[in-house]
């Protein structure tokens, strides 16, 4: 395998290869959006899920009447979720064709921001390949269909949270303590469990009092900025809301007299996969791979605690699998190739397995995390064998 990667290092595209790569990748994510676009569209309601508790309160966002958003205890999204429904409700967004097009816009936008993060976070590594890799993360993105599912299921948080984790990571390793939690503020923003990304902060190259002051204020300022103007003119009832234990998740099977599952019972299971996440952000500090693997942790875990486990909820897996993905054509990492297409194998293919899937992923973690310490190892190595042999004076040398 290393003597593939030797030659492969060597190899240059040609410039016309590498045109119609990228428009062959560009057709394939736009045709993986209209294609789950339509299908998502198609059904008998072709409207999201919970639209009548989500467009309604998003309606009242942006006409003003701020204290009847959260009177409600089952509105489990966020001020921005809110917002983004609320946009085709004032609209008037109706019927098959109305509902693909919507999707297909917003998938659009989603998919635009998998392309900007991979192209971020592989630049660095390989320049002249980075807007090709870019191209070809949208594409997978897209044509796995699970930008268009989490939209037409009524919670594009799934993609979009995830999203901001990778780029809170990617900012911290970059020692912006600021904007990387001002990020994880921004998720939380989308939905509560948002704020489950705070071990991406411990990817700070330094981590001391004036790192942790900035921290403090970008999160607390994203979260006034998102949640203040409701706290302020009404009730908020979101956590008083219960959630019934599905029979899939691993907590029926080991409760299987669990009737419900609180917000104290949330912040519990919180604190566990925030505890996974920061495990494996100290293991992965020196490597990019934190970048997915961090988040990749703290949705695996959350997974497998989870009392409901919807299909969507496996969205973040897939994208976290999707900048794997990237990262490893950027570095010509054969065995990451195919960590990243199991992960999505995996996290697409065996929703309906429930808790099985979700230790499958955990168990996936861990295989990255091992990956990620050897690979950074064998760059150490790979850097120091490489440096130049200390210059010894003339009249030091021995005759």
């Amino acid at each position: 395998m290393t003597d593939l990667r030797v030659a492969l290092s060597g190899y240059r595209m040609p410039p016309r290869l590498r045109i119609v790569l990228t428009v062959l990748l560009a057709f394939i994510a736009v045709a993986g959006l209209a294609a789950t676009s339509f299908v998502a569209a198609s059904g008998t309601s072709p409207g999201p899920a919970d639209y009548d508790l989500f467009g309604a309160a998003g309606a009242d966002i942006l006409t003003g009447n701020w204290g009847e958003v959260f009177v409600d205890p089952a509105l489990q999204a966020g001020p921005w979720q809110l917002l983004f429904w609320g946009i085709p409700a004032v609209l008037g967004v109706q019927g098959a064709a109305g509902w693909t097009s919507f999707y297909l816009i917003a998938g659009a936008l989603i998919a635009g921001a998998v392309a900007l993060l991979a192209h971020r976070i592989t630049r660095p590594i390989i320049p002249s390949a980075a807007p090709l890799i870019a191209i070809a993360a949208a594409a997978l993105a897209s044509a796995s269909g699970v930008i268009s599912a989490s939209i037409a299921a009524g919670h594009p948080a799934q993609s979009v949270i995830p999203l901001l984790w990778m780029s809170a990571a990617l900012s911290a390793r970059r020692g912006s303590a600021f904007w990387a939690a001002a990020l994880i503020g921004v998720a939380t923003g989308w939905e509560i469990w948002g704020i489950l990304g705070v071990p991406v902060l411990l990817l700070l190259p330094r981590i001391g009092p004036r790192a942790v002051g900035r921290a403090a204020l970008g999160g607390l300022a994203a979260l006034a900025v998102a949640y203040g103007p409701f706290l302020l003119a009404g009730p908020v009832t979101m956590f008083g809301f219960a959630w019934p234990i599905y029979d899939g998740s691993l907590l029926h099977l080991l409760l299987p007299d669990g009737a419900s599952f609180s917000w104290p019972l949330r912040a519990a299971q919180g604190l566990l996969t925030v505890a996974a996440g920061a495990a494996v952000a100290l293991w992965t500090r020196g490597s990019r791979d934190a970048i997915w693997l961090v988040p990749l942790a703290v949705c695996s875990v959350r997974l497998l605690t989870d009392p409901v486990l919807a299909g969507y909820y496996f969205t973040p897996v897939v994208l976290a699998g999707v900048l794997c993905f990237a990262l490893a054509v950027a570095r010509r990492s054969l065995l990451s190739v195919a960590v990243a297409l199991v992960t999505i194998n995996v996290a697409n293919g065996l929703q309906s397995t429930g808790w099985i899937a979700a230790a499958v992923l955990v168990a996936i973690t861990a295989v990255g995390v091992i990956v990620a310490r050897r690979a950074d190892r064998a760059s150490r190595s790979s850097d120091s064998s490489s440096a130049p042999a200390p210059v010894v004076p003339t009249e030091q040398r021995v005759p």
